[in-house]
């Protein structure tokens, strides 16, 4: 809805909510009100960008498996650790049932290598006692010495057979494991990319996961802009998704260094906590970003403001009775927006209490005193 049209609208809907209440309507809205005022402020600067996800992952079969089980689809919301799918196991049971019969073989032999070389040490701590008595020759000695040794290898193969055996057995049961496919982190599912009876290879992609808490905002800033987001380890930027309202801030948490040789501008990456998951990858969206110096600019309370399709607006005191009037909310201040609106001027009384179900035209009850803690504003029609 344009401008033009907006303010058509808002006149229309004053004139027929006077005739109702010229007719017997409800009584005046009780409100408070807060004055638009100028002040003086950091300039800031709105800039367009886009939300990407922080992470972006083909989650991948380990094993080469039959899928016999998919329990994530398009659009679910899943958490890290949680399985997605399952894969046939069978023959990774009948591995292990073998490596285990293999490392149980393996250990008896140790068993049977350890009796070996003992009785080859006995035998040459006997044959070195007679050579003492000259009972032998120096020969024997050494032959004994070299069964001894022998005795000794031949252990430690075998325990180095064994510990073959007991890999062999922790890759079976880590093939088993991976027969179950989990998330590697919290995120949506964006697209499922095998099905139950698919074969899947090792590698072969079993659903693709992005991360949308946190997320990020890329925007390209003009260069003259740069050194005041430089200022500070990290200076926070104001975030608007304009297709809904959403506002947050976020931190700066990099600023390329190759930009747009035609243009001047440099990619920024803002980080945001995005917790309720309002903002979603691929939205346009507007940074607010500090230029240093000052200037005059018209403020509004937040509380002010109200939001339909059309856009932002406000009431204010139009002589006793709700008047709307729309804006353009350029930054935050604080508790205050700056903004731009044909209607609004330094002194304006807003309403900024009361004005959750309000309509244009309806009759004014303006309360003194501080106001109360508002709800927030709520959508309305005008």
């Amino acid at each position: 809805m344009t401008l033009r049209q907006l303010l058509t609208s808002s006149a229309l809907m004053l004139v027929v909510s006077t005739q109702a209440i010229a007719q017997g309507g409800p009584p005046p809205a009780r409100v408070r009100v807060d004055a638009a005022r100028m002040e003086t402020v950091e300039p800031m600067r709105r800039v367009t960008g886009e939300l990407v996800p922080t992470r972006r992952s083909s989650v991948a079969s380990k094993r080469d498996a039959q899928v016999i089980e998919v329990l994530v689809d398009r659009g679910d919301t899943i958490e890290a650790g949680q399985i997605i799918a399952r894969l046939d196991a069978e023959l990774a049971l009948i591995d292990l049932q073998r490596a285990e019969a293999d490392l149980k073989a393996a250990e008896a032999l140790i068993a049977v290598r350890k009796a070996e070389t003992l009785r080859a040490e006995r035998d040459l701590a006997r044959t070195r006692v007679m050579l003492q008595d000259n009972a032998v020759f120096q020969t024997e000695v050494e032959d004994r010495e070299t069964d001894f040794a022998a005795a000794q290898a031949r252990l430690r193969q075998a325990e180095a057979e064994a510990a073959s055996s007991r890999a062999t057995v922790a890759d079976a049961r880590k093939a088993i494991e991976d027969m179950v496919v989990v998330a590697p982190y919290t995120g949506q599912v964006v697209d499922k990319l095998t099905e139950v009876g698919q074969w899947v290879r090792e590698g072969d992609g079993v659903i693709e996961i992005i991360e949308v808490a946190p997320i990020d905002a890329w925007f390209d800033v003009p260069e003259q802009y740069l050194p005041a987001l430089r200022n500070g380890s990290s200076p926070t930027v104001q975030i608007l998704a304009e297709a809904t309202g959403h506002t947050t801030s976020g931190k700066v948490t990099a600023i390329l260094a190759q930009g747009d040789a035609l243009g001047r501008k440099f990619p920024v990456r803002v980080r945001l906590e995005n917790t309720d998951g309002a903002l979603l990858p691929g939205m346009s969206i507007v940074g607010v970003v500090p230029t240093g110096g000052s200037e005059e600019a018209l403020t509004i309370h937040k509380d002010a403001v109200l939001r339909n399709a059309a856009g932002a607006f406000v009431y204010f005191d139009g002589g006793g009775v709700a008047t709307v009037a729309p804006v353009e909310i350029q930054y935050a201040v604080g508790d205050r927006f700056v903004v731009r609106s044909p209607m609004i001027r330094p002194g304006t009384s807003l309403i900024i209490e009361g004005n959750e179900r309000m309509y244009p035209g309806q009759p004014l009850m303006i309360l003194s005193g501080a106001p109360e803690s508002a709800p927030a504003p709520e959508a309305a029609g005008t």
